[in-house]
């Protein structure tokens, strides 16, 4: 092995007298954007003292930033473990074409230069605590196609190649004949790993350690993924993990493992390892889809990172993040390839009658399961900026308003079981009238919307689900004489349910033209 080499026989020369330590977690920082650098000056200078920070790449392609990154860490706390991420090996692209000065190994190897030089730690450390401590475990790792074994997107055109997606095919450079398509880069990073520690003594060693942490930046396994018809590129799939990484955490057996990259906060036990990410992400992701992002209270306003584990009380509680908690209750679906999000399906184009906008049927959106009060907060935005799209109705483009449905055929689809009627009346819950179309489920009027996902977690992802429970459109019923609420619950809904406008109908005269016609009405419970 080379001079990166771990020496076993130092590691508890490294660890300081008894203190109560605690670890937090956090990736993709990109302190390039300056509201993520102001996040990590205004970390507390006097909380961490004694405590343990493990950063899991993703800090920025200059190297002048990472250094600036890693320092104002090391000032804060007392010991930083850190392993680079795809921007931090980004070296641009030399003058005239010509190839840049320094390709992304020798990055690389910059990089663990400089964190020697800075006290950062790159190699397995030993963190004390009272049940015997927690090993550290930083893996280098580089993503390759070969690691998404889950089919394609089908019935679409339009889905781009990983190349045309993801700027790391231009902005890194590799000593010939490397390829990031073939996998070979990502065996070449892993074997620098080989460089810094002994794995097979770590492994004979590995039940001495109480509790063991391994991160990487890059996802070890599929299921830390959201299946690629959920991306917004579909493709990303094919540049966010490797099988090299997997081997090498199935062979550690950690208790815990941090990784990053996708920006999606998550927390989930998968073969027995407990999964984590907490990512920074990007100032506009933390804007607008704050819930994907978040994992339980991070990232809050007074900025820390998350909190992973005590010296004194061991592994922090599980934490709520969307995707964890969306896989927890439905699990993974990979083979059903033609049905998409609006978000998604927004840049390709259908080319098969398999295709279908929306969600597997009886599934909510993944967002609503994130952390009620990003929840709140991003659903909070869409209702603002639906109450202004309303109050420019006649200026909308036809394919951003929903359209209407006459009473005959919505009866037709309703008898088959392929619309699902929600009835928006201020008094819907309790009628004045008593009655309401059988079979229709009661929704918060527009006025109230910005209570509906603050509803407790379990009784918002119910609702939701039988709001999806069906085939066909979703149809608006209020009053023949409001009609911009219908219009306004219409995009509400859409924006929630992440759906098109134009799949959402209003039932043309109301409740009143439905009744006139003979449509089947029952007496109003409460709450159904």
């Amino acid at each position: 092995m080379s001079g990166f080499a771990f020496d076993f026989d130092e590691l508890d020369q490294k660890l300081p007298d008894a203190r109560r330590v605690r670890v937090w977690a956090v990736s993709d920082v990109h302190t390039d954007m300056k509201q993520n650098m102001v996040w990590i000056a205004n970390l507390s200078t006097t909380a961490h003292t004694d405590d343990v920070l493990v950063l899991a790449g993703d800090v920025s392609n200059k190297v002048e930033e990472v250094e600036a990154t890693l320092t104002a860490c090391k000032q804060r706390f007392s010991r930083v473990f850190f392993v680079p991420g795809n921007h931090d090996l980004w070296v641009g692209r030399g003058k005239r074409g010509s190839p840049p000065p320094e390709d992304s190994l020798g990055r690389l190897r910059r990089l663990q230069g400089l964190c020697r030089a800075l006290g950062v730690e790159t190699a397995p450390g030993k963190v004390p605590g009272v049940s015997g401590g927690l090993l550290v475990v930083p893996l280098l790792s580089w993503h390759h196609p070969q690691w998404d074994t889950e089919p394609e997107i089908e019935g679409w055109g339009g889905v781009r190649a990983p190349e045309q997606v993801v700027s790391d095919f231009a902005l890194t450079a590799w000593p010939e004949p490397l390829s990031i398509l073939d996998g070979s880069v990502a065996h070449a990073v892993d074997a620098v790993n080989d460089e810094v520690f002994d794995e097979a003594e770590l492994v004979r060693n590995r039940r001495s350690y109480a509790s063991v942490l391994t991160f990487s930046h890059f996802l070890p396994r599929l299921e830390l993924n959201p299946e690629k018809r959920y991306l917004t590129a579909p493709m990303l799939a094919k540049a966010v993990g490797s099988s090299y990484l997997k081997d090498r955490v199935e062979r550690l057996r950690p208790d815990m493992h941090v990784f990053g990259h996708t920006h999606f906060g998550l927390d989930m036990v998968v073969d027995g390892v407990r999964y984590l990410q907490a990512p920074l992400a990007y100032p506009a992701e933390r804007e607008f889809r704050a819930t994907t992002i978040a994992l339980g209270g991070f990232p809050a306003p007074d900025p820390r990172p998350c909190l992973v584990w005590d010296s004194i009380s061991g592994w922090a509680p599980a934490y709520r993040g969307a995707w964890s908690e969306y896989y927890a209750r439905h699990g993974r679906r990979p083979e059903v390839t033609a049905v998409l999000p609006q978000y998604v399906a927004t840049s390709l184009t259908p080319q098969s009658e398999t295709c279908r906008v929306g969600w597997i049927r009886g599934r909510a959106p993944a967002w609503l399961f994130g952390p009620r009060a990003h929840r709140e907060a991003e659903a909070l935005m869409a209702v603002r900026e639906v109450r202004r799209l309303v109050a420019k109705q006649h200026e909308l483009p036809e394919s951003v308003q929903p359209q209407s449905i006459e009473v005959s055929d919505c009866q037709k689809l309703h008898m088959e079981g392929k619309c699902r009627i929600l009835d928006i009346r201020r008094d819907a819950d309790t009628p004045a009238n008593g009655m309401r179309i059988t079979g229709s489920v009661a929704m918060p009027h527009p006025s109230l919307t910005e209570t509906f996902p603050s509803r407790p977690d379990d009784e918002l992802i119910e609702f939701c689900e039988r709001l999806m429970d069906h085939e066909g459109p979703l149809v608006i019923v209020g009053l023949a004489a409001a009609c911009s609420d219908c219009v306004e619950a219409a995009l509400l809904l859409a924006w929630l349910l992440r759906l098109r406008p134009r799949d959402l109908r209003i039932l043309r005269g109301g409740l009143r033209a439905w009744v006139s016609q003979g449509g089947a009405v029952s007496p109003a419970l409460q709450g159904h």
